[in-house]
């Protein structure tokens, strides 16, 4: 099946929605498709920057462990 019959065939089921719910999670998950393809690696390009500074800030914030801990614990773990 080719692209273009590929989107006819997309926009004919989305033409069958009724549900104004239905339509709105089918809107929310193309628009998570898109942001996660949505990769730039142009470091001038606002969204990207904008995106690594909100990952920077988020895993300043959350507790972690290094992998020597991790390690650690789960030989711990193991020979218990």
């Amino acid at each position: 099946m080719s692209a273009l019959e590929i989107k006819e065939l997309i926009h004919r089921q989305v033409d069958l929605l009724t549900d104004n719910e239905d339509i709105e999670d089918l809107y929310a998950t193309i628009n998570l498709f898109f942001e996660s393809r949505d990769i730039h690696f142009d470091s001038n390009n606002p969204g990207f920057v904008e995106k690594l500074s909100l990952s920077l800030q988020n895993a300043e914030h959350i507790s972690a462990i290094s992998t020597a801990e991790l390690k650690n614990k789960m030989q711990e773990w193991r020979t218990k």
